[in-house]
């Protein structure tokens, strides 16, 4: 059951700042918006989040270089890779470790 309340913000400095606000394009939660949607998407989130000083400073500041990762994705488009990994916990850790790796999302195989 899907379900969300309105967020205001300035659709011109943050287009598709929500994922709900690429749902215009579709008209639906079951169709994926366009490349170039989600590129804008998350680039706005970027941008935002970049933007929000409190949020910097709990995270460190320079945590995250938001603008670097901003002008590759506009160089370059966006580009997400995903795997499966079946592995004890200790290997589990050292792929969690590498530079390429932003996410991992652990499922106990017992």
């Amino acid at each position: 059951n899907e379900s969300c309340m309105p967020v205001y913000f300035d659709e011109k400095t943050y287009p598709y700042l929500t994922y709900y606000s690429t749902i215009d394009e579709t008209g639906s939660l079951e169709d994926m918006p366009s490349n170039e949607v989600m590129k804008t998407h998350v680039i706005s989130m970027l941008r935002y989040l970049g933007e929000q000083e409190r949020f910097c400073e709990m995270m460190g500041n320079n945590a995250f270089d938001y603008a670097q990762t901003i002008d590759n994705i506009e160089k370059n488009g966006l580009n997400i890779y995903g795997f499966t990994l079946t592995a004890e916990k200790s290997e589990i850790k050292k792929v969690s470790r590498l530079n390429e790796v932003t996410y991992v999302y652990v499922k106990s195989a017992r």
